[in-house]
Formats: structure tokens, C-alpha cells, sequence
């Protein structure tokens, strides 16, 4: 087992070109048959580290918005080669995959999206004494994601929310 961003990364998954964090992500060494599991493990581990963040989320630039970056480096690691394969070498195993584990994807991309303590969080340190300290960019950091929050349902509840999660999911099918 190797100690990772991931965690600990279980044998059966230790050569799995997707969970690899050296270096460019090795193209020439990614097969289809690596998507699903790689994927769902990422997923797993983002999840927990989601609900970590959730319990201890501060509003402050680093516990509202540095915390993520784990999260984002795991998909970039792991869903962003996924997707570039996707889009430039597209075959009829790769596609299959790919659709496996899409909606999970999508899932979590809501779930983060939708999440209240995040938004809490972002909104309470645009409004709180450390916002005059950030510099431009931070600030504008900070207003995309408060956007992207709004964006993704934030303020919907009950059937609303779960409706529009279902189209954001067909969307994403058709899309592919």
C-alpha cells in the first residue's frame, strides 16, 4: 500500500496509472479497464474529505477555500485524464467506462456544489473583517464560487433541488 493525496492506496489499486500523482499523468499507460475502479476510489476519498471539511469548515481564506484543494488535485489526477482520453480517443471500452461512472461524477460535482456549510462558509468570509485583506484575485476566487454554488442549486430544497439535480444529470448524459 503507498501513503498518497489519496490515502492509502489499496494493493489492487497501487498500479493504477489514474491514482499516480508523479509526474504528467502517463497517457500511454491508461486503460479502460482502470477508469471505473480508479474513479470510484477518488470519489470515495473525496467524499470523506468533503464531509471532513463540512465538520470543520472555517470562514477564512484558507478554511474555506485552501481546504478544497485536495479535493481538486484528486480530480485532476484522476477524472481529468479520464475526460482528455474521452475527448481524443474515444473507443467503444473507453466510452463504456466512461459512462459507468459519469453520473457518480456528476453526483459529487452537485453534492459540492449544494454544499451548506461550503456556502455558509464562503459567504460569512465575503462578508466577515478578512475580506479586506484579500487581494483582487482572491476576491474574485471567492465570487465564482459563491456564482458556481448559486449555479448549482444552492438555494433550492426539497423536490426542486432533486429536480434539478435530475436534469443536470441528463444533461450530462446527453452531453456525452
Amino acid at each position: 500500500m503507498a501513503n498518497s493525496l489519496f490515502g492509502i492506496i489499496p494493493a489492487e489499486l497501487a498500479d493504477n496509472p489514474l491514482l499516480s500523482e508523479s509526474g504528467t499523468p502517463r497517457f500511454d499507460r491508461i486503460l479502460p479497464e482502470h477508469i471505473v475502479p480508479a474513479v470510484r476510489f477518488m470519489l470515495t476519498r473525496a467524499e470523506d474529505s468533503l464531509n471532513q471539511i463540512e465538520s470543520t469548515i472555517q470562514p477564512t481564506w484558507v478554511g474555506a477555500v485552501d481546504v478544497f484543494d485536495p479535493i481538486n488535485r484528486m480530480f485532476e489526477r484522476t477524472w481529468g485524464p479520464v475526460t482528455h482520453l474521452f475527448g481524443v480517443m474515444n473507443s467503444d471500452p473507453l466510452r463504456e467506462a466512461f459512462e459507468t461512472v459519469q453520473p457518480e461524477v456528476v453526483q459529487f460535482g452537485l453534492r459540492i456544489g449544494q454544499s451548506e456549510p461550503a456556502y455558509k462558509a464562503l459567504k460569512a468570509l465575503k462578508a466577515g473583517p478578512e475580506w479586506g485583506s484579500l487581494d483582487g484575485g482572491q476576491k474574485r476566487i471567492v465570487d465564482r464560487k459563491l456564482l458556481s454554488c448559486e449555479l448549482s442549486g444552492i438555494g433550492l430544497v426539497g423536490e426542486d433541488r432533486k429536480r434539478f439535480n435530475d436534469i443536470e444529470q441528463s444533461l450530462s448524459q446527453a452531453g456525452t
